[in-house]
């Protein structure tokens, strides 16, 4: 990040631990300008669901798509995509919703196992 730039790279939306484990979620930008949402889940909650510890996942928009998005959040290309995002969306599965309903895909990869 250039040392005269506010703006951030990473926006932590969830990082938990409790009894069920732990939960963390974050999105970032990439030097490309490629947006990425991330999480990673260990513990009692994941096995719940998957039947198994840990589960990760990764979906990543390139330049053209985060591009897109900027433009249907109403922002310019220098704006603050992280600070609009954090905002607008109080967890990644409301960004995910969002990018879903405008048929927004970018390339997804998940892990499921201990």
């Amino acid at each position: 990040m250039d040392e005269m730039s506010s703006e951030r790279t990473t926006l932590i939306l969830a990082d938990v631990s409790n009894e069920d484990g732990t939960m963390w979620r974050a999105v970032h930008l990439t030097g490309s300008d490629e947006l990425v949402i991330e999480g990673h889940d260990l513990g009692p909650g994941v096995a719940s669901a998957f039947g198994c510890s840990e589960y990760e996942f990764h979906r990543s928009l390139s330049t053209p798509e985060t591009a897109v998005l900027r433009r249907l959040l109403g922002i310019t290309p220098d704006a603050d995509l992280l600070a609009t995002v954090g905002d607008r969306f109080g967890s990644t599965s409301d960004l995910e919703s969002f990018l879903k309903e405008h048929d927004i895909e970018g390339v997804f990869w998940n892990r499921i196992g201990d």
